[in-house]
Order: C-alpha cells, then sequence, then structure tokens
C-alpha cells in the first residue's frame, strides 16, 4: 500500500499489529453500501470490485496492494458503495480507533488517506 512504503522496519511492525486479518471467498459482500463505515481495508490478495447497489456497472476493480473503505471511515457517512470479492482474498482491515493510534505514529500516513479521499470524492472530469 503506497502510504506504508518507507516506514522503518520498528514503525511497520507496529502498524502491522493494528492490522486484523480477513479471508472472504468470490461473491462475498465485504462491505455493504450504506452501512457504517468505522474501518478501511488493504488488499493483500485477491481482487475485489466496487460497485452502487442496483448497478451492473462496476466503478472500480482493486487488486492487491490497493485500499477502500476511507471515505467512510474518515467522513463518518455510511458507506457510499458495496465493495464484492471476486476472488478469493486476503484483506486487512484497520478500524477507526486502531487509525487514532497510527495517527499518533505517523501523522503522514492519515494525510495520505486524506489525500485519497479528495481524490476518490471529486467528481470525474467529463470526457469528450
Amino acid at each position: 500500500v503506497p502510504f506504508f512504503r518507507g516506514l522503518p522496519p520498528d514503525d511497520f511492525d507496529q502498524v502491522v499489529d493494528l492490522l486484523r486479518p480477513l479471508t472472504f471467498l468470490a461473491d462475498d459482500v465485504v462491505v455493504r453500501e450504506g452501512e457504517e463505515g468505522d474501518s478501511l481495508f488493504l488488499i493483500g490478495r485477491g481482487v475485489v470490485r466496487v460497485q452502487r447497489e442496483g448497478s451492473d456497472e462496476p466503478l472500480a476493480t482493486l487488486l492487491a496492494g490497493d485500499f477502500f473503505g476511507e471515505m467512510a471511515l474518515l467522513s463518518g457517512k455510511p458507506r457510499n458503495a458495496t465493495v464484492r470479492a471476486v476472488t478469493h482474498c486476503s484483506l486487512y482491515e484497520l478500524r477507526r480507533k486502531d487509525l487514532a493510534i497510527l495517527h499518533e505514529l505517523r501523522p503522514d500516513i492519515r494525510r495520505a488517506l486524506e489525500l485519497a479521499y479528495l481524490q476518490r470524492s471529486s467528481p470525474a472530469p467529463a470526457s469528450a
């Protein structure tokens, strides 16, 4: 995950201790649109698809090294999309209370999450 690159080994070990490993099978729902979002997920292995309820058109397909869930986590609003495993997935969950600990350890990680939030929440430019 980009915002963990360059962490000194001791800091990285502390971050890893905050992550909760989870496994999902293909077609499992990881998060559902409208649910409370008190965590974000890092993809260790596998593929997930992000889409709105009632739509067959995916908003995004995410792979190992990507993350999702930061929008609900940082905004305090409900999840704005459903994320479903496309393949068997190994994910790592970072909960709100652990993000506060991480923020104390590495404030730059929270800033990177906030930047990702702003980029993902900005409307896409219209195509010609």
